[in-house]
This record gives structure tokens, C-alpha cells and sequence, in this order.
């Protein structure tokens, strides 16, 4: 029986017992029980995985596996022809998204019957296809043919494999993934087969890692999540408590890295590289063991040649730059984990000892390192923390000075202190071979008595150390103190200059056609040409395209209320027609306009009466969002640049960053036109009749009414109507309902990126004790974005992760008590997003926010480990703030008990739950 077969039986089986009516005391015979039973043994999960290959020709090999998922796979692969179509590459990721799946799937089924107990052991069925996975990938052909089996394409086989390698390791299975290939036979892990099979799988975990890093104003190259360094780190930790494919392992990735260029290989290979012997050594934190592989074993074999100086290569330098940049960060120093600083003391001292080794007659030390190396050792020594970090300092002092340093009394005074001959004394210990190498170093050195060479030991301070970070990848430090602001920016400083090209945001690549052009071949916009061209006019009486230059105050103030209101009526009409064909037609015609338009508005000087100017600063700030609402790629890429921009005042500043969020909110909302209303004939009349429609006094009495469900009185204008007829119709016309649709969850990382693309100081110098109003204006528009993408969760979980950090630095570290208070609310209403639930707080067509009383919803809570990990953290930054007395102890103690209230709230339903079941049984 195959795998579809199976599936189809057991999940049409557990569907019919959900709506059979049960007795409790007739629960003993629960057919969903027995259901699950018969379920893993007919996918033999209690049955080890055997694969067979079998050599049929240079092409195709003959594939058999004893389990209907492996079955199920080779049928996958077999069903793949040669064409190479982009439809058959999606039926073939489906079959496989629903193999990855099942569990879930299962699971669904099970929960709509209230009595029934979910008895699948979901994490057995993913090892149990894990090792399909592998052993469909190393397991070696064999010349015998007795026929069985299926005839597969390997190339098309491998494309399966990745397919399903990929799936799981995106739904967080890297630790069952490695766990199980660790459990490989050894004989499996040897000679060229396991190397190109073990590309493959890297390639898998490479390909599930990438994400596209949004850019304003360039598409930069595919980075990593969180997900590549985890796995790599895994694949490093199962080598060492396995030391027999240790050398196997390592040669594979080596051979990934040098292997010739090709294809997507260069990208990979850094990536590897960049994981292995930057990631891991400098920000990972490895053990004493994995960073003596790292540098002793792995980068050897990578590292490249060297020029004709002799120098470090190209590798080299990438390496060791990320370890002495994160051994002289202060703050990492200073507040990162005590943990994590005493294992970055490993991955240092195996430096030094490489760069020694590799040029022992010179025994100099690369003069690019070492003003980091001492200003790393300077601060350790200063530091409070603890002894710890003192003896880190004196231990890769002294090894500094008995490797690298010429002059006799240059080492003697060092290493004649206690502390620091014994604090590396100490750590060679440890080291295999080598407990003497730091003494004979050290005699050799003194009997050299070279007389003193300048090594540089004074400490080079460049002035762009001195600001605030530029690199928009690293961590957010902008928000801290200026005493905690002086970060190893040097090389982002370098390059943040550099002129970016601008790139296309539309959908196609195409140019956006010019403003002059109003009709399209297809005739897009219809009768609704008018709209374009009250826009253009509008346009010209705002930016002043053919005004005198001698036009008098009144004349300018003229054209800029006319300019204003035509605007406003010609972008109103438009919202109502959000996501339609004009809609589109019109946002691709008026896009060239929007990076002259929005400064010119925002920039605008109204000379009025104080209630007509209230009206058009109104209007104005209406149509900014309009704008954004219309084209939000090419309108963000413009503010982007605005936001920050020191020539806007603080209002306007914040007018700015309001309507972003306004139009966030309003693009999370798009009503819906019902299919009657699309009619040309009906529709059109009755349109012209709603307009019409005007409220008559008095009206009737609607208190015992929801407001839903409010009717009014409405009259006509025409000769042949009643009085309260069309009270009926208005009433028919509010119980209608009404369907929306969220755009906003395709451009929400656009939103975002406007006030986090750019960190510089430039942009942020303001943000600290001087105007507290900004950052909480931005804070209130990015908690409206995150608002609006709750029920997007393919893009929710994931942006909601990645910025987790930039909120979380707002709250702890902002030098303003109210923008600290206001980053709290906003953490609450990112973390309610990322799980699933709804906003806690509500925001009404006027602008006021109001408490939601509906806002958990059971069914939608998803709790990963990485939110769990978020609210632990955000508990023991409570903690510590009540602890200290902090002013902003209590609104983070509020904020993140009502995190906690969401986990007790769910813990307790399902205990509700389960004493119901156990109740039912007793009776």
C-alpha cells in the first residue's frame, strides 16, 4: 500500500469518527486511537529505514527502500521528465510539502474531535524521513542486479532530496537532520561519492537559509538566516563527539570551498566560509575543541596561497578581521555573556598561534591586528566584571609577548609577573603536545637580545570610530548613550559612501512610463481619464510649472489651495477603488511624479485663517498617505531619505512618519467591491443613487440596535419617491457584509525598511536627549505596520523575528524615559504579532486607539522556541528593572505580564480541557 493510499485512508478514517456521536462511557473503544495505531505500522516507523542502489547505466540507477515513504519518493523522482518545467517543479514541491507535512496535517484532523487524543509520534515520522534522506543520498551503488527496484534518474532523484531537505530544515528539523547523520554507518562516510552527495545537502541547507535582504535603494545579495549558522554549528559539534568522520567531513567542506567557479559555487563557498571560520569563531562562541579544528584543521586547508610578501591571504584576513574586531568591542565586552567572552578567549589565542606558526623566522605579528589585539587586552584588564575577563587579558598578553615580541626587555618584565605567566602556563596546559611551548618560546626569544623594534603598541584611533554605527546589518546600537557608541565601524565607514544604484521597485523591470502618456492599448482607464488629468494639473499649481516668477503671496496661496483640493478629490475617489485596474493604471502613470511631489508638499507654506489652514494642513497630510497608498515602493523609497533629513523641523519630520503609518493601516484594510457592485448597468445607478441619499431629521431610535446594524432615515432628491422609502434600502445596505483584503503584507517589509534601512549618525544623532518625539512617532507607525500583518503569517513570524532586536534595544537602552515607555507598548503589540494573536489595542477611523476585548484567539497561537526564548529575555530585563528601581520598571512589568497572561491563558484552556475529559471518563 503506498504512502497517498495510507494517508488518504487514515485521514478519511479519523474524519469519520470526529462526526460519529460517542458515549463516554463507551471512550475505551475510541476508533481514533486505534486509527493511529494502524497508521505507523502501515508507514513502518518502528521499522529501521533500508535503502538499496544498484548500478543500471551512467544515467539511471535502481532505487529501492522498504518504507511507503521512501516508496513515495522514488515515485517523486521516476515522475520528472526532462522538459524542465517551472509547473512540474511545483507539482513535484507540493507532493513534497505535503510528505513534510503530514504530522501537521494529522494533528489538524485529530484537534476537530473534541474527545480524541493526538497518539502520532510526529517527531519519529521526521527522523524516519531524515534518514530517507540520507540514505537515499550516501548510500553507494552495488554492481549486482536482481531486478528489484525502481529505475530513477539520479539527478532527478537529488532534486527530490534537496526539495524535501530544504522543507524540513525551514520548518526548524536541523537538529533531527544532523542528529540522524550522526547515526550513518562509517563505511558510508568515505571516498568521492560521500563528498559530491554531502555538496548536495549543504547546498539544501544553504538554499533553506537564504532571505532576501529589502533594500530601499538596492537589491543586495541573498543573505542567511539564523539558520545556516545553526546548522553549521551543529555539523561542527557532531564532528567532534565523532571524531572517526572528522577528517571526512572537513575534506568535503574544504573541497566545497576550493572547488572551481561555477554556477552558484562562489556564492556558496563564501557563505560556507564565511559561517565556519567568521560566524563561529568570533560571534558563536565555540568550544575550546571546535575552534581548534576551525583554525588548526580547517583553515589551512581553505586559507588559499599566499602572495609573493608572504602575507596573510585573502581568507586569512577575512578570518582573523572578524575575530580581533568582536575581541575589541567594548560592548561586547561589557555586556554580552560572560560565557560567550571567556570562549571568544580560545579562538584569539589559536590565532596567534597560527600566525606564528605560519612565519616563525619573522615572528611578526600582522600590523593590521594589532592595534585591536591590545585595545582588546586594555579593556579586559579594565573591565569590573569580574577575574575572568582579566585573566582572558593576561593570558593573550603573554602569548602576544612570547611569540611575537623581538626584545628580551620587552618580554622579560611580562612574563615576570605571576599573574600572567600563569594565566598562559594555565591555558597551554590544556593544549595536546604542546605544555612547553610557551616556556621554550620564551627562552628562545630572551637569548635573541634583538634591540627594540617599534611594533606600534600606542593605540590608533580613528575618528570614525567616534560615531554611531553605519553598517544596517550590524546590531542596533544607535539608540545607546554616546559613552557606549564608539563601535569597530571602520570598514562599514568605508563603504557606506559608495554610490548605490537605484533599481527598480515595480513589479516589472521595465521603465515606469512617462506622466504624459494617458491611454493604454488595453484602455485601462476607461472613462476615468479626468482622474489623470486633475492630477497632473494639480501637480503643476502645487510645484509652480509655468507660474510667473513675479506672481504675487496671493496668486501662490491660490494655486496651492486649488492644488490641495484637487488632489485630495481625485485621490479620493481612488481609495475606494484600492487594488483595482484603474487603481494600478493610475499608480503606474502618476509614479514618476511622487519623488518631486512628496517634498514639495511637505514643504509647502500656507498662509491662511487659522481654521482654513487646519483644513489644508489636513488635506495635505491626507494626500501624502494617499501617495503612499498609490505607490508604496517608489513613496518609501523617497521617504526613506526624508525622514531623517536634518533641513525638516520636527513636525514636519513626525507628519511624515504618521502618514506612513496611516497608510500602513489603511492598506491592512482594503474593502472588497461585492461581484454584484461590478456590474456597469446597476452598479452605476446605484452609485448615483447612494451619492444622492441625504439624512432627513429626526431619525429613529437605534439604541436597542448594534452599531452594525444602525439604520437611518434617508431621503431623494426627484419627484416620484417616498418619504421612507429608501430607509428600507439603507438598511438593506448596512446588513451587508463585508469582505477586506490585507495588501499591506507584501510591501510590509518596505515599511519597515524606511525607518531602519539607514543608522547612521547623521540620521540618528537626534535621536538621543533632544527631541523625544520622533522616535516615538516612528515607534507608533512601525506598531501600526506590525498591527497590520497579523493575519499575514508567512510574512508576520519571520519580520517580526528579525526586528525583535531593534525594539528590544529601544526599550532597555533609549536615554528617554517616555520613548523607553512607548517602545515597551510597541514591544507588546510585536510579540502579540509574531505569535498570532490580535492587537491588544485597536485603532479607530479617527486616529484613538482602544483596548481590544476580543483580541486572543486560541486557534491562531503558535508559540516557537524563538518567541519563548524573546519572552524569557524580556522577563529578566523586567526583572532586573524592578530590581533596580528603574522609572520604567513598571510599564515593562505590565507589558510583559500580558505576554506571560497569553502562555498561562493557553496552558490553562488546554488543562480545562483535559479535567473535562478526565471528569467524562469517571462518569
Amino acid at each position: 500500500m503506498d504512502f497517498v493510499a495510507i494517508e488518504r485512508q487514515a485521514l478519511h478514517d479519523l474524519r469519520d469518527s470526529s462526526k460519529a456521536i460517542k458515549i463516554p462511557s463507551d471512550r475505551e473503544n475510541d476508533r481514533t486511537a486505534d486509527t493511529l495505531a494502524q497508521l505507523v505500522e502501515k508507514l513502518k516507523m518502528n521499522e529501521p529505514v533500508c535503502v538499496s542502489v544498484q548500478v543500471h547505466d551512467s544515467r539511471f540507477q535502481k532505487y529501492a527502500c522498504t518504507t511507503p515513504v521512501g516508496k513515495h519518493i522514488l515515485e517523486l523522482a521516476a515522475r520528472i521528465d526532462c522538459s524542465g518545467s517551472v509547473v512540474q517543479d511545483q507539482i513535484t514541491e507540493n507532493q513534497c510539502q505535503l510528505l513534510v507535512s503530514f504530522p501537521e496535517r494529522l494533528a489538524n484532523v485529530v484537534s476537530q474531535n473534541r474527545n480524541a487524543t493526538f497518539l502520532f509520534d510526529a517527531t519519529l515520522y521526521w527522523e524516519r524521513l531524515c534518514d530517507t534522506v540520507l540514505l537515499f543520498h550516501f548510500t553507494k551503488a552495488q554492481q549486482a542486479d536482481n531486478g528489484e527496484g525502481v529505475k530513477v534518474d539520479t539527478k532527478h532523484l537529488l532534486k527530490v532530496l534537496k526539495m524535501l531537505a530544504v522543507l524540513l530544515l525551514r520548518r526548524g528539523k536541523s537538529d533531527i537532520m544532523i542528529r540522524r547523520l550522526g547515526m550513518i554507518p562509517k563505511y558510508l562516510f568515505d571516498g568521492e561519492h560521500f563528498c559530491d552527495r554531502f555538496a548536495n545537502l549543504i547546498e539544501a541547507a544553504f538554499e533553506a537559509s537564504k532571505q532576501l535582504h529589502f533594500s530601499l535603494k538596492s537589491q543586495r545579495r541573498a543573505e542567511v538566516s539564523s539558520l545556516w549558522h545553526r546548522w553549521n554549528s551543529l555539523l561542527f559539534q557532531l564532528i567532534e563527539k565523532r571524531a572517526e568522520i572528522k577528517d571526512v567531513v572537513l575534506s568535503a567542506l574544504s573541497a566545497l570551498i576550493n572547488a572551481p567557479a561555477g554556477g552558484n559555487s562562489i556564492q556558496l563557498a563564501n557563505n560556507v566560509f564565511d559561517t565556519v571560520c567568521a560566524h563561529q569563531l568570533s560571534i558563536a562562541g565555540p568550544t575550546r575543541a571546535i575552534a581548534r579544528t576551525i583554525v588548526k584543521d580547517f583553515l589551512p586547508a581553505v586559507a588559499g596561497a599566499a602572495d609573493a610578501n608572504h602575507g596573510l591571504t585573502h581568507r586569512e584576513q577575512e578570518c582573523f578581521s572578524a575575530l580581533f574586531k568582536k575581541w575589541e568591542n567594548k560592548e561586547f565586552v561589557t555586556s554580552a555573556d560572560l560565557s560567550l567572552n571567556m570562549r571568544l578567549l580560545h579562538p584569539v589565542m589559536y590565532a596567534l598561534l597560527y600566525l606564528h606558526k605560519k612565519a616563525p623566522a619573522e615572528s611578526r605579528f600582522p600590523d593590521a591586528f594589532v592595534g585591536a589585539l591590545l585595545n582588546g587586552v586594555t579593556i579586559r584588564l579594565d573591565s569590573t566584571r569580574g577575574p575572568e575577563l582579566r585573566n582572558c587579558a593576561m593570558t593573550v598578553a603573554a602569548a602576544y609577548a612570547t611569540l611575537f615580541v623581538t626584545s628580551a626587555d620587552g618580554v622579560a618584565p611580562l612574563l615576570q609577573d605571576a599573574n600572567f605567566s600563569a594565566a598562559l602556563n594555565e591555558w597551554m596546559k590544556e593544549e595536546p603536545g604542546t605544555s612547553q611551548y610557551a616556556e621554550a618560546v620564551s627562552a628562545a626569544t630572551q637569548m635573541k637580545n634583538k634591540p627594540v623594534v617599534a611594533v606600534g603598541l600606542e593605540m590608533r584611533v580613528s575618528s570614525l570610530v567616534e560615531v554611531f554605527p553605519l553598517d544596517p546589518d550590524e546590531e542596533y546600537h544607535f539608540f545607546a548613550r554616546p559613552s557606549h557608541s564608539k563601535e569597530e565601524k571602520s570598514i562599514a565607514a568605508q563603504t557606506i559612501d559608495a554610490p548605490v544604484a537605484i533599481v527598480q521597485l515595480d513589479s516589472t523591470e521595465a521603465p515606469l512610463p512617462s506622466f504624459s502618456q494617458q491611454k493604454y492599448a488595453k484602455d485601462e482607464l476607461g472613462e476615468h481619464v479626468s482622474i489623470l488629468s486633475s492630477i497632473r494639473e494639480c501637480y503643476n499649481a502645487l510645484v509652480g510649472v509655468g507660474r510667473s516668477p513675479n506672481a504675487q503671496l496671493h496668486e501662490v496661496q491660490e494655486a496651492t489651495e486649488s492644488g490641495l483640493r484637487g488632489l485630495s478629490d481625485a485621490f479620493g475617489k481612488l481609495r475606494q477603488r484600492i487594488g483595482s485596474d484603474l487603481f494600478n493604471a493610475v499608480s503606474r502613470e502618476t509614479g514618476p511624479l511622487v519623488a518631486v511631489l512628496l517634498p514639495t508638499l511637505i514643504s509647502l507654506s500656507i498662509h491662511a485663517p487659522e481654521d482654513q489652514k487646519q483644513y489644508l494642513v489636513q488635506l495635505r497630510y491626507t494626500i501624502i498617505v494617499d501617495l503612499i497608498v498609490l505607490n508604496p515602493p517608489l513613496a518609501l523609497n523617497q521617504l526613506g531619505g526624508m525622514v531623517y533629513r536634518s533641513n525638516y523641523g520636527i513636525y514636519q519630520r513626525t507628519e511624515l512618519i504618521k502618514a506612513i503609518g496611516e497608510a500602513a493601516f489603511v492598506l491592512s484594510q482594503v474593502e472588497v467591491a461585492p461581484a454584484s457592485a461590478a456590474s456597469t448597468g446597476t452598479g452605476h445607478e446605484q452609485a448615483m443613487v447612494t451619492e444622492k441619499l441625504q439624512r432627513i431629521y429626526p431619525p429613529i431610535p437605534t439604541h436597542e440596535l448594534s452599531s452594525g446594524r444602525k439604520p437611518s432615515i434617508v431621503v431623494s432628491e426627484g419627484k416620484s419617491t417616498r418619504r421612507w422609502g429608501n430607509a428600507v434600502v439603507e438598511r438593506h445596505n448596512r446588513t451587508r457584509p463585508r469582505h477586506y483584503s490585507n495588501l499591506l503584507g507584501d510591501v510590509a517589509a518596505a515599511f519597515v525598511a524606511v525607518f531602519l534601512h539607514k543608522l547612521d549618525a547623521d540620521h540618528f544623532a537626534f535621536f538621543q536627549e533632544v527631541d523625544p518625539y520622533t522616535p516615538c512617532a516612528i515607534l507608533d507607525s512601525l506598531t501600526s505596520v506590525f498591527q497590520g500583518i497579523t493575519n499575514v503569517r508567512h510574512v508576520a513570524a519571520e519580520l517580526s523575528e528579525k526586528n525583535f532586536d531593534f525594539f528590544f534595544a529601544v526599550c532597555t537602552r533609549h536615554p528617554n524615559l517616555s520613548v523607553r515607555k512607548a517602545a515597551w507598548a510597541s514591544m507588546v503589540e510585536v510579540m502579540r504579532t509574531w505569535c498570532g494573536v490580535a492587537p491588544l489595542w485597536i485603532r479607530r477611523k479617527d486616529g484613538e486607539r482602544i483596548f481590544n476585548r476580543d483580541a486572543v484567539t486560541y486557534r491562531s497561537l503558535v508559540f516557537t522556541k524563538t518567541w519563548l526564548s524573546a519572552l524569557e529575555i524580556l522577563q529578566h530585563t523586567c526583572a532586573d528593572m524592578v530590581q533596580k528601581s528603574d522609572p520604567c520598571g513598571h510599564t515593562a512589568l505590565i507589558a510583559v505580564s500580558s505576554l506571560r497572561d497569553l502562555v498561562c491563558d493557553r496552558d490553562d484552556f488546554y488543562s480545562m480541557l483535559a479535567r473535562v475529559e478526565e471528569r467524562a471518563l469517571e462518569e
